[in-house]
C-alpha cells in the first residue's frame, strides 16, 4: 500500500511540528466560529491534524487506511502527552458508533481524491452526513484539479532534506492521475532510490458540490484555502469546500 510504503519518510518531507503549527493557524478561526468540540479527521496520516485540534481544545478521532501511519500517529500523540483515538478505518465503512457524533469532519490534504469513482464519493459524503451532529460542518480540502488537468504539469514538488531528495510527480491518464513519489538517497556516487505510486481522481468543484446537494447538505461554499480566500479555478492551488448538516436530524 502506498502510504505504508512512504510512512517512514512522510514526516521528513514536511516536518511534523511545522505541519501542526500551520494547521493550528489555519483551523483556529474555524474552530472558534463554529464552537467545535468534537471532530473526525479523515485520512489522519501521522497525526498532525488531530494533534493540532487537540491543542485547540477539540476532542478528535483520526481514521486512516495505513496501519503504519496509525502506529506512527499514536506514537506522536504519546510523545505529546495526548490521548487521541486513531483507528485503522475507511471513510466508506459503515460506522454506527460514529452516528451524529462529530461537530466537524475534516477531509484534508487531498484525501477525497483517493475515491476513484462516483459511487465511492456518494457513499463517503453520505457517511459524513450520518456522522455529523445536527448543525455540524464538513470541510473538504483538495487540490484544484481544474488547473492541474489544464496545465498538465508533471512535477508537483521537490523536497531536499539533505539525506534524501523527494520528487513528487504525476502521470496523467484518461480518467485518473497516477501520483508518484520518487525518493532518492542523497549520497555521493551512485544513488539508491525507491518509487511508490497511487491512483487519484481529479474531482472538480461542481462534481463534489452536486453530491453534497443531493445528500442534503446546506450552506455549501467554495474557497481557495482553509483561511477562506475566494476560489478561482484558474489560479487557486487548492479547493476547499465547506458544507453543513441541517440542525434537525
Amino acid at each position: 500500500m502506498f502510504y505504508d510504503e512512504i510512512s517512514e519518510y512522510y514526516d521528513q518531507m514536511i516536518p511534523l511540528e511545522k505541519r501542526i503549527d500551520n494547521l493550528k493557524k489555519q483551523l483556529s478561526p474555524f474552530i472558534k466560529k463554529y464552537d467545535i468540540k468534537t471532530a473526525l479527521d479523515v485520512g489522519s496520516a501521522t497525526g498532525a491534524t488531530c494533534i493540532a485540534l487537540t491543542e485547540l481544545g477539540v476532542d478528535p478521532v483520526g481514521i486512516e487506511l495505513s496501519s503504519r501511519m496509525v502506529k506512527i500517529a499514536k506514537e506522536h500523540a504519546r510523545q505529546a502527552g495526548m490521548k487521541i483515538k486513531f483507528l485503522k478505518a475507511d471513510m466508506l465503512d459503515d460506522r454506527p458508533d460514529f452516528k451524529s457524533h462529530f461537530n466537524a469532519i475534516f477531509v484534508l490534504a487531498n484525501t477525497i481524491s483517493h475515491l476513484l469513482d462516483k459511487k465511492s464519493l456518494d457513499r463517503a459524503i453520505a457517511n459524513f452526513r450520518k456522522w455529523l451532529s445536527p448543525g455540524g460542518s464538513l470541510v473538504i480540502q483538495l487540490l484544484n484539479y481544474h488547473r492541474i488537468l489544464r496545465d498538465r504539469q508533471r512535477i508537483v514538488k521537490i523536497y531536499n532534506n539533505l539525506d534524501r531528495i523527494f520528487i513528487r510527480f504525476y502521470d496523467f491518464g484518461n480518467d485518473l492521475i497516477n501520483f508518484n513519489l520518487l525518493t532518492v538517497e542523497n549520497q555521493p556516487g551512485v544513488c539508491d532510490y525507491t518509487m511508490s505510486s497511487v491512483p487519484l481522481r481529479g474531482w472538480k468543484a461542481n462534481e463534489i458540490t452536486d453530491v453534497l446537494k443531493k445528500k442534503g447538505y446546506t450552506s455549501i461554499r467554495k474557497y481557495g484555502n482553509i483561511k477562506g480566500v475566494k476560489f478561482d479555478r484558474v489560479i487557486s492551488n487548492d479547493l476547499v469546500i465547506l458544507a453543513r448538516k441541517k440542525d434537525s436530524h
